[in-house]
């Protein structure tokens, strides 16, 4: 009685500027689940009212509605002509009446076009969502679908695109309205982030991606921060855990063991490392800088080399000597360390070092049918650089 009392006084007192409307797209108060059962003159009365409301004639379908306020069906007609007919839908009364009747079908569609009138967009798709439950197989069963695609699917494709354009503030903002009602969506999180990236927002950047540890290129993402920020052993992990196939792995994973490693070697190999124009002794530097498992293989014995006294990596040229890594002026007694080192002898010493780890050589080109970077070459002057990057990607090993 009190639901009818409230809609008798929506009926009188709502403001109404005209007594026509445009038809609108809502069911009838008859149709779909959760209707009420009511007396054949009760639904003649609500069909007349029904069909003037249709036509667009509002104060007809008023008059033809009055005795029908004591039921559900009369109810939501009431409600729905208010819903056409008033500058303000009547959201509280539809949710309270949806909340009475939580399985009537036309209540919700109701609700859901009320909603969305006022631009509630979240209780808009809830309801939407609903009608989609309860009435899978009436015409507005897609209107959650629609309306997802429109305020998720459509932002996040807009953001996108604001992003590539380099606008990354109007892309976060599309993303925040669209995360707004799909908070997981990983694709609205993920341009988010990238966003954040371009903004050099870093830490609001990091905390969106750890929400997306499943997605490889996330993963990649939170290797690079960690790589920036100079965690190289997370960095590392994060490297590691994505596909080997994914774009930019294999170069980063070896960037980043080099940078631990080089952390941690002595000057003099980091200065190898650095060089443009590698030397016999840099050489023999980063072979066993970068592999010190070598110290321990036995080998021959070292010849006296009396042009190594003063050279820093001295320990490293007699290791490389021993284990015949590189070769030396046997009658002259000379390594001859700040020679530059050719292609050809940096890839016979490291054929011979894969060798004696036992592990496969690299691919080089000259003898390959592919080319960079599915084999590796080296041009003169070698750079230190390029060495390490063969070496680790071959002698190394992931578990090394």
């Amino acid at each position: 009685m009190v639901r009818a009392t409230l809609v008798v006084i929506a009926l009188c007192l709502t403001p109404i500027g005209a007594s026509t409307a445009q038809p609108v797209d809502l069911p009838s108060p008859l149709d779909g689940p959760g209707h009420p059962e009511l007396k054949k003159s009760q639904v003649k009365r609500i069909n007349k009212a029904w069909t003037k409301f249709s036509a667009g004639d509002v104060s007809g379908a008023r008059k033809a509605l009055r005795k029908e306020l004591d039921n559900p069906a009369g109810q939501l007609l009431a409600l729905q002509i208010d819903v056409t007919g008033s500058p303000e839908p009547p959201i509280d009364e539809l949710t309270e009446f949806c909340s009475s009747h939580e399985d009537y079908g036309a209540a919700w569609v109701t609700l859901t076009a009320a909603q969305e009138h006022v631009g509630d967009e979240g209780a808009a798709l809830q309801s939407a969502r609903r009608v989609s439950e309860l009435w899978p197989e009436s015409k507005w069963a897609g209107k959650a679908t629609a309306l997802e695609h429109e305020w998720i699917t459509g932002r996040i494709d807009e953001a996108r695109g604001q992003l590539d354009q380099g606008n990354a503030q109007a892309a976060i903002g599309l993303a925040d309205t669209a995360l707004e009602l799909d908070p997981d969506n990983p694709t609205g999180r993920m341009i988010k982030a990238k966003a954040l990236l371009a903004l050099d927002q870093d830490g609001p950047a990091e905390a969106e991606l750890l929400n997306l540890t499943d997605n490889p290129e996330a993963r990649m993402l939170l290797a690079g921060l960690a790589e920036d920020r100079g965690d190289l052993s997370v960095a590392m992990q994060y490297y590691r855990s994505v596909p080997e196939d994914t774009a930019g792995r294999e170069e980063s994973l070896a960037r980043v063991k080099l940078e631990w490693r080089r952390q941690n070697l002595p000057s003099y190999v980091q200065e190898a490392l650095a060089s443009d124009e590698l030397t016999r002794a840099g050489l023999a530097a980063i072979l066993v800088g970068l592999v010190p498992e070598a110290h321990a293989f036995g080998g021959g014995q070292v010849p006296l080399l009396s042009d190594i006294l003063e050279t820093p990596s001295r320990k490293e040229i007699l290791t490389v000597v021993r284990l015949d890594l590189m070769d030396v002026d046997t009658l002259q007694h000379q390594f001859y360390p700040d020679r530059a080192v050719s292609p050809a002898e940096t890839q016979r010493a490291i054929n011979r070092m894969c060798a004696l780890l036992g592990v496969d050589p690299p691919i080089w080109c000259a003898n390959a049918s592919v080319s960079p970077p599915s084999c590796a070459q080296f041009d003169t002057p070698v750079g230190g650089r390029e060495v390490a990057d063969v070496i680790i990607g071959t002698t190394q090993g992931e578990g090394r």
